[in-house]
């Protein structure tokens, strides 16, 4: 029950008065979702790293010397690659001592 003489009973036309308007739950969660949603239409953006930049460089770059790899190919194929083992026991061993 409102008192009318402390003035809590004209709390709504006071309210009104000043132009703010009730809103249910719904209507005030449209509004939010609303305005989330403007606020999520920014772009997305990423920054790569130098060394990310590099490593898709390196990916994407072809490096490979074609010739150097077919010379290679046909010498293991018809059996003329001859590796002298000296230089394998050499890089097992400094491979080891890494």
């Amino acid at each position: 029950m409102a008192n009318e003489t402390s003035g809590i009973g004209n709390l709504g036309s006071l309210v009104n008065g000043l132009g703010i308007e009730k809103t249910s739950g719904v209507a005030r969660s449209a509004k939010a979702a609303s305005a989330t949603e403007a606020k999520s239409i920014q772009q997305d953006q990423t920054t790569l790293s130098p060394a990310a930049g590099a490593l898709a460089q390196a990916v994407n770059g072809d490096d490979t010397r074609m010739e150097k790899v077919a010379a290679l190919q046909k010498a293991i194929a018809d059996g003329s690659y001859n590796v002298p083992s000296t230089a394998v026991a050499d890089k097992l061993i400094s491979s080891m001592l890494k």
